[in-house]
């Protein structure tokens, strides 16, 4: 039985490795357990929704060179595995908020802040397609749901080690 981890990420100590300086790796049990909403879900068509939000340089009009673009997927949840969702969600990057902040940085004040979202080691679709079934672990922000690192969307092939981890974690 793996040791019980907060649901927070900022609570987690997680060190870089060598092989990977700027992310920060979760083990599979790790990444569960960092889960507080876990989902088997179908990838919807059109699988990304876009939207422009504008950086403005003091008094003047936002330009639209400096707009963030907040990237979000979507998702039907079939079955919630942990946690309360159902029907449709749109699901953003890991630690979004903190990109936008880091681009405003870099927009006003003409500097690069480091950004390091944690990485799910054994998670490795990028762009699964529409209609698929994947196993998404994500976290509930007031801004809406999150990934709660890099690659924390499952093949549907992982949902049997996903419950067993599920399973002995809640015992």
């Amino acid at each position: 039985m793996s040791p019980e981890l907060p649901h927070d990420l900022a609570a987690l100590d997680l060190q870089p490795r060598a092989s990977q300086p700027q992310s920060p790796l979760l083990s599979l049990p790790q990444a569960i357990a960092a889960s507080p909403l876990i989902a088997l879900a179908t990838v919807l068509a059109p699988r990304l929704v876009r939207t422009e939000m504008p950086i403005a340089r003091g008094n003047t009009l936002p330009d639209p060179a400096h707009a963030y673009i907040r990237v979000q997927e979507r998702f039907h949840v079939d079955t919630a595995l942990r946690g309360a969702l159902t029907g449709e969600i749109r699901v953003d990057a890991a630690l979004w908020q903190r990109d936008l902040q880091a681009h405003r940085t870099r927009v006003l004040q003409q500097r690069e802040l480091p950004l390091s979202a944690p990485r799910v080691v054994d998670g490795d679709l990028a762009s699964p397609l529409p209609g698929a079934q994947v196993v998404l672990l994500l976290r509930k922000t007031p801004h809406g749901v999150e990934y709660i690192g890099q690659n924390a969307v499952l093949h549907l092939e992982l949902l049997p080690v996903v419950q067993a981890l599920l399973a002995a974690q809640s015992t």
